[in-house]
Protein backbone atom coordinates (compact mmCIF):
# COMPACT_ATOMS: atom_id res chain seq x y z
CA UNK A 1 0.00 0.00 0.00
CA UNK A 2 1.40 3.45 -0.87
CA UNK A 3 2.19 5.83 1.99
CA UNK A 4 -0.73 7.96 3.24
CA UNK A 5 -1.51 10.93 1.05
CA UNK A 6 0.16 9.60 -2.07
CA UNK A 7 -1.46 8.92 -5.43
CA UNK A 8 -4.50 6.71 -5.39
CA UNK A 9 -6.91 6.24 -8.25
CA UNK A 10 -10.54 6.84 -7.40
CA UNK A 11 -12.87 3.93 -8.26
CA UNK A 12 -15.42 4.77 -10.95
CA UNK A 13 -18.81 6.17 -10.07
CA UNK A 14 -21.85 4.26 -11.28
CA UNK A 15 -23.08 5.41 -14.67
CA UNK A 16 -26.40 6.47 -13.20
CA UNK A 17 -24.67 8.57 -10.54
CA UNK A 18 -26.39 6.64 -7.77
CA UNK A 19 -23.28 5.04 -6.29
CA UNK A 20 -20.36 6.57 -4.50
CA UNK A 21 -16.72 5.49 -4.80
CA UNK A 22 -16.45 5.49 -1.02
CA UNK A 23 -19.51 3.42 -0.13
CA UNK A 24 -21.58 0.54 -1.56
CA UNK A 25 -24.65 1.52 -3.55
CA UNK A 26 -26.97 0.10 -0.92
CA UNK A 27 -27.96 2.73 1.66
CA UNK A 28 -26.29 2.36 5.05
CA UNK A 29 -28.36 1.34 8.07
CA UNK A 30 -29.78 4.28 10.00
CA UNK A 31 -28.69 4.84 13.57
CA UNK A 32 -31.96 5.45 15.22
CA UNK A 33 -31.89 7.52 18.38
CA UNK A 34 -28.21 8.50 18.26
CA UNK A 35 -28.87 12.22 17.97
CA UNK A 36 -31.39 12.11 20.78
CA UNK A 37 -28.97 10.30 23.09
CA UNK A 38 -26.16 12.78 22.37
CA UNK A 39 -28.49 15.75 22.78
CA UNK A 40 -29.58 14.43 26.17
CA UNK A 41 -25.97 14.04 27.32
CA UNK A 42 -25.10 17.50 26.02
CA UNK A 43 -28.12 19.02 27.70
CA UNK A 44 -27.18 17.56 31.07
CA UNK A 45 -23.56 18.67 30.67
CA UNK A 46 -24.42 22.21 29.62
CA UNK A 47 -26.77 22.52 32.55
CA UNK A 48 -24.09 21.39 35.01
CA UNK A 49 -21.39 23.84 33.95
CA UNK A 50 -23.73 26.80 34.46
CA UNK A 51 -22.38 29.02 31.69
CA UNK A 52 -24.83 30.88 29.48
CA UNK A 53 -24.25 30.37 25.77
CA UNK A 54 -23.48 33.52 23.79
CA UNK A 55 -25.12 33.85 20.41
CA UNK A 56 -22.88 33.30 17.42
CA UNK A 57 -22.27 36.99 16.63
CA UNK A 58 -21.34 37.78 20.22
CA UNK A 59 -19.09 34.72 20.42
CA UNK A 60 -17.28 35.83 17.27
CA UNK A 61 -16.67 39.32 18.62
CA UNK A 62 -15.39 37.96 21.94
CA UNK A 63 -12.95 35.67 20.14
CA UNK A 64 -11.68 38.46 17.92
CA UNK A 65 -11.08 40.77 20.88
CA UNK A 66 -9.19 38.01 22.67
CA UNK A 67 -6.82 37.37 19.77
CA UNK A 68 -6.17 41.06 19.21
CA UNK A 69 -5.39 41.57 22.89
CA UNK A 70 -3.13 38.49 22.92
CA UNK A 71 -0.66 39.88 20.37
CA UNK A 72 2.89 40.46 21.58
CA UNK A 73 5.03 43.39 20.47
CA UNK A 74 6.82 40.91 18.20
CA UNK A 75 3.64 40.48 16.17
CA UNK A 76 3.14 36.89 17.27
CA UNK A 77 0.34 35.93 19.63
CA UNK A 78 0.34 34.69 23.16
CA UNK A 79 0.35 31.04 22.21
CA UNK A 80 -1.60 29.39 25.00
CA UNK A 81 -2.30 28.90 28.68
CA UNK A 82 -2.69 25.72 30.74
CA UNK A 83 -5.16 26.23 33.59
CA UNK A 84 -4.20 22.97 35.31
CA UNK A 85 -0.71 24.19 36.15
CA UNK A 86 -1.24 27.93 35.72
CA UNK A 87 1.47 28.40 33.10
CA UNK A 88 1.65 30.05 29.69
CA UNK A 89 2.83 28.07 26.67
CA UNK A 90 4.94 29.80 24.05
CA UNK A 91 7.54 28.41 21.63
CA UNK A 92 8.20 24.89 22.90
CA UNK A 93 11.56 23.16 23.19
CA UNK A 94 11.58 20.23 20.75
CA UNK A 95 11.74 20.49 16.97
CA UNK A 96 8.16 19.27 16.66
CA UNK A 97 6.90 21.72 19.28
CA UNK A 98 8.67 24.63 17.63
CA UNK A 99 7.35 23.66 14.21
CA UNK A 100 3.73 23.29 15.28
CA UNK A 101 3.92 26.50 17.31
CA UNK A 102 4.84 28.70 14.34
CA UNK A 103 2.23 26.96 12.18
CA UNK A 104 -0.46 27.66 14.76
CA UNK A 105 0.68 31.27 15.01
CA UNK A 106 0.05 31.52 11.27
CA UNK A 107 -3.38 29.95 11.75
CA UNK A 108 -4.14 32.76 14.23
CA UNK A 109 -3.19 35.38 11.62
CA UNK A 110 -5.36 33.62 9.05
CA UNK A 111 -8.35 33.56 11.42
CA UNK A 112 -8.15 37.32 11.96
CA UNK A 113 -7.66 38.02 8.25
CA UNK A 114 -10.63 35.82 7.37
CA UNK A 115 -12.72 37.83 9.81
CA UNK A 116 -11.48 41.10 8.26
CA UNK A 117 -12.47 39.95 4.78
CA UNK A 118 -15.83 38.69 6.02
CA UNK A 119 -16.84 41.79 7.98
CA UNK A 120 -14.71 44.68 6.69
CA UNK A 121 -13.91 45.55 10.32
CA UNK A 122 -10.72 47.59 9.89
CA UNK A 123 -10.14 47.59 13.64
CA UNK A 124 -8.23 44.32 13.28
CA UNK A 125 -6.09 45.55 10.39
CA UNK A 126 -3.04 46.69 12.43
CA UNK A 127 -2.98 43.37 14.28
CA UNK A 128 -2.99 41.42 11.02
CA UNK A 129 -0.26 43.62 9.56
CA UNK A 130 2.00 43.01 12.56
CA UNK A 131 1.32 39.27 12.39
CA UNK A 132 2.18 39.08 8.68
CA UNK A 133 5.36 41.08 9.31
CA UNK A 134 6.32 38.69 12.11
CA UNK A 135 5.80 35.65 9.87
CA UNK A 136 7.77 37.31 7.08
CA UNK A 137 10.65 38.01 9.47
CA UNK A 138 10.78 34.28 10.27
CA UNK A 139 10.85 33.15 6.64
CA UNK A 140 13.94 31.61 5.07
CA UNK A 141 15.04 31.01 1.45
CA UNK A 142 14.25 27.84 -0.47
CA UNK A 143 14.28 26.88 -4.13
CA UNK A 144 13.17 23.78 -6.05
CA UNK A 145 15.38 20.71 -6.13
CA UNK A 146 16.85 19.09 -9.19
CA UNK A 147 14.72 15.94 -9.47
CA UNK A 148 13.39 15.97 -13.06
CA UNK A 149 9.64 16.45 -13.42
CA UNK A 150 9.25 13.22 -15.38
CA UNK A 151 10.80 11.23 -12.53
CA UNK A 152 8.39 12.87 -10.08
CA UNK A 153 5.42 12.06 -12.31
CA UNK A 154 6.71 8.50 -12.65
CA UNK A 155 6.36 8.10 -8.88
CA UNK A 156 9.93 8.38 -7.60
CA UNK A 157 8.68 9.77 -4.28
CA UNK A 158 5.99 7.08 -4.03
CA UNK A 159 8.15 4.00 -3.59
CA UNK A 160 6.99 2.12 -0.46
CA UNK A 161 10.45 0.78 0.46
CA UNK A 162 13.84 2.36 0.98
CA UNK A 163 12.35 5.79 1.53
CA UNK A 164 14.88 6.84 4.17
CA UNK A 165 17.77 5.81 1.94
CA UNK A 166 16.24 7.62 -1.04
CA UNK A 167 15.79 10.77 1.06
CA UNK A 168 19.39 10.60 2.26
CA UNK A 169 20.68 10.06 -1.28
CA UNK A 170 18.66 12.88 -2.88
CA UNK A 171 19.49 15.25 -0.04
CA UNK A 172 23.18 14.45 -0.25
CA UNK A 173 23.15 15.21 -3.97
CA UNK A 174 21.34 18.50 -3.34
CA UNK A 175 18.36 17.38 -5.41
CA UNK A 176 15.58 17.92 -2.85
CA UNK A 177 15.90 21.69 -2.54
CA UNK A 178 18.17 24.69 -2.80
CA UNK A 179 18.80 27.36 -0.16
CA UNK A 180 18.88 30.34 -2.49
CA UNK A 181 16.29 31.94 -4.72
CA UNK A 182 13.07 33.88 -4.36
CA UNK A 183 11.03 31.30 -2.46
CA UNK A 184 10.48 31.59 1.28
CA UNK A 185 9.17 29.18 3.92
CA UNK A 186 8.04 30.23 7.39
CA UNK A 187 10.36 28.58 9.92
CA UNK A 188 10.40 28.41 13.69
CA UNK A 189 14.11 28.85 14.30
CA UNK A 190 15.79 29.75 11.04
CA UNK A 191 16.24 26.16 9.83
CA UNK A 192 14.41 24.32 7.07
CA UNK A 193 13.78 21.38 9.40
CA UNK A 194 11.15 23.53 11.18
CA UNK A 195 9.73 25.03 7.97
CA UNK A 196 6.59 22.96 7.38
CA UNK A 197 4.82 23.73 4.12
CA UNK A 198 1.47 24.05 5.93
CA UNK A 199 2.75 26.96 8.01
CA UNK A 200 3.72 28.88 4.90
CA UNK A 201 0.32 28.07 3.39
CA UNK A 202 -1.36 29.64 6.43
CA UNK A 203 0.84 32.74 6.17
CA UNK A 204 -0.04 33.05 2.48
CA UNK A 205 -3.74 32.67 3.29
CA UNK A 206 -3.49 35.45 5.87
CA UNK A 207 -1.86 37.78 3.34
CA UNK A 208 -4.34 36.92 0.58
CA UNK A 209 -7.33 37.61 2.82
CA UNK A 210 -5.74 40.82 4.11
CA UNK A 211 -4.99 42.10 0.61
CA UNK A 212 -8.47 41.29 -0.65
CA UNK A 213 -10.11 42.95 2.36
CA UNK A 214 -7.95 46.09 2.43
CA UNK A 215 -6.82 46.56 -1.17
CA UNK A 216 -3.34 47.06 0.30
CA UNK A 217 -0.57 45.43 -1.74
CA UNK A 218 2.28 46.19 0.67
CA UNK A 219 2.89 42.48 1.25
CA UNK A 220 2.63 41.45 -2.42
CA UNK A 221 6.34 40.56 -2.55
CA UNK A 222 5.86 38.20 0.38
CA UNK A 223 2.81 36.70 -1.31
CA UNK A 224 5.00 35.81 -4.28
CA UNK A 225 7.85 34.59 -2.06
CA UNK A 226 5.58 32.31 -0.02
CA UNK A 227 3.92 31.01 -3.18
CA UNK A 228 7.34 30.23 -4.65
CA UNK A 229 8.31 28.52 -1.40
CA UNK A 230 5.23 26.31 -1.45
CA UNK A 231 5.70 25.44 -5.12
CA UNK A 232 9.34 24.53 -4.43
CA UNK A 233 7.91 21.57 -2.51
CA UNK A 234 5.32 20.65 -5.13
CA UNK A 235 5.61 17.12 -6.55
CA UNK A 236 4.64 16.84 -10.20
CA UNK A 237 1.52 14.71 -10.50
CA UNK A 238 0.93 14.64 -6.74
CA UNK A 239 0.77 17.03 -3.77
CA UNK A 240 3.42 18.73 -1.65
CA UNK A 241 6.38 17.47 0.31
CA UNK A 242 5.79 18.57 3.90
CA UNK A 243 9.43 19.61 4.49
CA UNK A 244 12.14 20.67 2.07
CA UNK A 245 14.34 17.82 3.25
CA UNK A 246 11.64 15.15 3.01
CA UNK A 247 10.02 13.14 0.23
CA UNK A 248 6.82 12.61 2.23
CA UNK A 249 3.51 14.34 1.73
CA UNK A 250 0.61 14.24 4.19
CA UNK A 251 -3.12 14.86 3.83
CA UNK A 252 -2.91 17.80 6.25
CA UNK A 253 -0.11 19.67 4.48
CA UNK A 254 -1.66 18.89 1.08
CA UNK A 255 -5.01 20.30 2.14
CA UNK A 256 -3.54 23.47 3.65
CA UNK A 257 -1.47 24.18 0.55
CA UNK A 258 -4.46 23.47 -1.70
CA UNK A 259 -6.59 25.93 0.25
CA UNK A 260 -3.93 28.64 0.01
CA UNK A 261 -3.62 28.19 -3.75
CA UNK A 262 -7.40 28.26 -4.13
CA UNK A 263 -7.42 31.91 -2.96
CA UNK A 264 -4.79 33.14 -5.40
CA UNK A 265 -5.69 36.19 -7.49
CA UNK A 266 -5.96 35.47 -11.25
CA UNK A 267 -2.44 36.71 -12.06
CA UNK A 268 -0.73 34.49 -9.49
CA UNK A 269 -2.96 31.53 -10.36
CA UNK A 270 -2.11 31.94 -14.05
CA UNK A 271 1.60 31.89 -13.20
CA UNK A 272 1.21 28.26 -12.12
CA UNK A 273 0.17 27.17 -15.59
CA UNK A 274 -1.79 23.92 -15.51
CA UNK A 275 -0.31 22.80 -12.19
CA UNK A 276 -3.28 24.10 -10.18
CA UNK A 277 -5.75 22.18 -12.36
CA UNK A 278 -3.62 19.05 -12.02
CA UNK A 279 -3.50 19.55 -8.26
CA UNK A 280 -7.31 19.83 -8.23
CA UNK A 281 -7.63 16.48 -9.99
CA UNK A 282 -5.10 14.84 -7.69
CA UNK A 283 -6.72 16.10 -4.49
CA UNK A 284 -10.26 15.24 -5.57
CA UNK A 285 -9.34 11.81 -6.88
CA UNK A 286 -7.05 10.84 -3.99
CA UNK A 287 -9.20 11.93 -1.09
CA UNK A 288 -12.54 10.88 -2.54
CA UNK A 289 -11.13 7.36 -2.64
CA UNK A 290 -9.28 7.63 0.68
CA UNK A 291 -10.84 10.38 2.83
CA UNK A 292 -9.13 11.55 6.01
CA UNK A 293 -10.02 13.74 8.97
CA UNK A 294 -7.61 16.45 7.81
CA UNK A 295 -9.61 17.01 4.65
CA UNK A 296 -12.79 17.92 6.53
CA UNK A 297 -11.89 21.57 7.06
CA UNK A 298 -8.95 22.64 4.88
CA UNK A 299 -9.85 20.33 2.00
CA UNK A 300 -13.57 21.04 2.03
CA UNK A 301 -13.01 24.79 2.12
CA UNK A 302 -10.55 24.47 -0.76
CA UNK A 303 -13.04 22.50 -2.86
CA UNK A 304 -15.69 25.13 -2.15
CA UNK A 305 -13.34 27.99 -2.99
CA UNK A 306 -12.24 26.43 -6.29
CA UNK A 307 -15.86 26.64 -7.46
CA UNK A 308 -16.37 26.04 -11.17
CA UNK A 309 -12.71 25.07 -11.62
CA UNK A 310 -13.73 21.64 -10.30
CA UNK A 311 -16.51 19.53 -11.79
CA UNK A 312 -19.53 20.05 -9.51
CA UNK A 313 -20.31 16.36 -9.12
CA UNK A 314 -16.66 15.49 -8.45
CA UNK A 315 -16.48 18.15 -5.73
CA UNK A 316 -19.74 16.85 -4.23
CA UNK A 317 -18.40 13.29 -4.20
CA UNK A 318 -15.27 14.49 -2.40
CA UNK A 319 -17.09 16.31 0.39
CA UNK A 320 -19.67 13.53 0.78
CA UNK A 321 -16.83 11.02 1.04
CA UNK A 322 -15.06 13.10 3.69
CA UNK A 323 -18.28 13.78 5.61
CA UNK A 324 -19.27 10.11 5.65
CA UNK A 325 -15.79 9.13 6.83
CA UNK A 326 -15.74 11.65 9.68
CA UNK A 327 -19.29 10.92 10.83
CA UNK A 328 -18.54 7.18 10.95
CA UNK A 329 -15.11 7.33 12.56
CA UNK A 330 -15.59 10.26 14.93
CA UNK A 331 -19.06 9.93 16.47
CA UNK A 332 -20.20 12.86 18.56
CA UNK A 333 -20.08 10.93 21.82
CA UNK A 334 -16.36 10.25 21.26
CA UNK A 335 -15.51 13.98 21.31
CA UNK A 336 -18.12 15.08 23.80
CA UNK A 337 -15.72 17.21 25.87
CA UNK A 338 -13.45 18.36 23.02
CA UNK A 339 -13.35 21.51 20.92
CA UNK A 340 -14.49 20.49 17.43
CA UNK A 341 -14.57 23.80 15.56
CA UNK A 342 -12.37 22.21 12.89
CA UNK A 343 -15.21 19.80 12.08
CA UNK A 344 -17.78 22.59 11.92
CA UNK A 345 -15.57 24.64 9.56
CA UNK A 346 -15.72 21.87 7.03
CA UNK A 347 -19.31 20.79 7.57
CA UNK A 348 -20.53 24.36 7.11
CA UNK A 349 -18.45 24.91 3.97
CA UNK A 350 -19.94 21.77 2.42
CA UNK A 351 -23.14 23.70 1.81
CA UNK A 352 -21.36 25.79 -0.83
CA UNK A 353 -20.41 22.64 -2.74
CA UNK A 354 -23.87 21.14 -2.35
CA UNK A 355 -25.48 24.23 -3.85
CA UNK A 356 -23.61 23.59 -7.08
CA UNK A 357 -24.49 19.88 -7.11
CA UNK A 358 -27.24 19.01 -4.59
CA UNK A 359 -26.33 16.05 -2.40
CA UNK A 360 -27.56 12.74 -3.70
CA UNK A 361 -27.46 11.38 -0.17
CA UNK A 362 -30.23 13.21 1.69
CA UNK A 363 -29.68 11.13 4.81
CA UNK A 364 -26.01 12.16 4.91
CA UNK A 365 -26.94 15.82 4.50
CA UNK A 366 -29.37 15.54 7.41
CA UNK A 367 -26.68 13.97 9.58
CA UNK A 368 -24.32 16.84 8.73
CA UNK A 369 -26.95 19.41 9.76
CA UNK A 370 -27.61 17.63 13.06
CA UNK A 371 -23.92 17.29 13.79
CA UNK A 372 -23.27 21.00 13.21
CA UNK A 373 -25.96 21.89 15.75
CA UNK A 374 -24.60 19.46 18.34
CA UNK A 375 -20.98 20.45 17.93
CA UNK A 376 -21.54 24.21 18.02
CA UNK A 377 -23.75 24.00 21.09
CA UNK A 378 -20.84 22.29 22.81
CA UNK A 379 -18.11 24.50 21.28
CA UNK A 380 -19.80 27.74 22.30
CA UNK A 381 -20.02 26.45 25.85
CA UNK A 382 -16.24 26.00 25.76
CA UNK A 383 -15.68 29.72 25.20
CA UNK A 384 -14.49 31.66 28.23
CA UNK A 385 -16.78 34.64 28.77
CA UNK A 386 -15.92 38.00 30.38
CA UNK A 387 -16.04 37.81 34.16
CA UNK A 388 -15.64 34.04 34.26
CA UNK A 389 -13.37 33.21 37.19
CA UNK A 390 -12.77 29.49 36.76
CA UNK A 391 -13.10 26.53 34.40
CA UNK A 392 -14.41 23.13 35.38
CA UNK A 393 -12.39 20.10 34.36
CA UNK A 394 -14.18 16.92 33.29
CA UNK A 395 -13.40 15.32 36.67
CA UNK A 396 -15.28 18.13 38.43
CA UNK A 397 -12.22 20.01 39.66
CA UNK A 398 -12.54 23.80 39.29
CA UNK A 399 -9.45 25.64 38.10
CA UNK A 400 -8.93 29.40 38.51
CA UNK A 401 -8.52 31.71 35.52
CA UNK A 402 -5.77 34.19 36.43
CA UNK A 403 -6.08 37.74 35.14
CA UNK A 404 -2.77 37.53 33.28
CA UNK A 405 -4.11 34.66 31.14
CA UNK A 406 -6.12 37.20 29.11
CA UNK A 407 -8.51 34.37 28.43
CA UNK A 408 -11.91 36.03 27.96
CA UNK A 409 -13.14 35.13 24.49
CA UNK A 410 -10.76 32.21 23.95
CA UNK A 411 -12.01 28.68 23.37
CA UNK A 412 -10.89 25.82 25.60
CA UNK A 413 -9.36 22.83 23.83
CA UNK A 414 -11.05 20.16 25.95
CA UNK A 415 -12.60 19.77 29.37
CA UNK A 416 -10.29 16.92 30.36
CA UNK A 417 -7.30 19.21 29.76
CA UNK A 418 -8.44 22.83 30.02
CA UNK A 419 -5.98 24.81 27.91
CA UNK A 420 -6.45 27.68 25.50
CA UNK A 421 -4.37 28.02 22.36
CA UNK A 422 -4.27 30.55 19.54
CA UNK A 423 -5.23 28.03 16.85
CA UNK A 424 -8.26 26.66 18.72
CA UNK A 425 -9.69 30.16 18.94
CA UNK A 426 -8.82 30.86 15.29
CA UNK A 427 -10.57 27.67 14.15
CA UNK A 428 -13.68 28.69 16.08
CA UNK A 429 -13.56 32.13 14.46
CA UNK A 430 -13.39 30.41 11.08
CA UNK A 431 -16.26 28.06 11.97
CA UNK A 432 -18.48 30.94 13.08
CA UNK A 433 -17.74 32.78 9.84
CA UNK A 434 -18.52 29.71 7.74
CA UNK A 435 -21.83 29.37 9.59
CA UNK A 436 -22.68 33.01 8.91
CA UNK A 437 -21.84 32.58 5.23
CA UNK A 438 -23.97 29.47 5.06
CA UNK A 439 -26.91 31.29 6.64
CA UNK A 440 -26.53 34.15 4.15
CA UNK A 441 -26.67 31.73 1.22
CA UNK A 442 -29.98 30.26 2.36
Amino acid sequence: MPPPGRRRAAPPIGSDGSCRPWRPCAPPPRRGGLGARIALVLGVWLATIGIARADDAQALQLAIRQLVAAQHESGLFRFGFDFANGTAHETGTTKNEKTTTIVRQAVGAYGLAKYYLHTGDAGVRPTIERAIEALAARSIPVSPGGVPAWMQRAGLFDIPWGRRTLTWLLSGLGLLHGTEGAGRLVAADGGLDTAWVGGTAMALLAELHYARASGDERFASWRRAWLDGIMALYVEGAGFREFAGSIDETPLSNAEAWLALSFLPPAEAASLGDRLARLDRYMVGTYTAAPTLHMVHWGTMAAAQRGDAIDARAARDLVESVADHVLRTIPAERVLDENTCVLVEGFAAMDQVFRRAPPHDGELAARIEARIALEMTKNLALQIVPGQAEVERSDGRRLPIPDDARAAGAFIAMRSRPVIRVDYTAHCISALIELQRRAARR
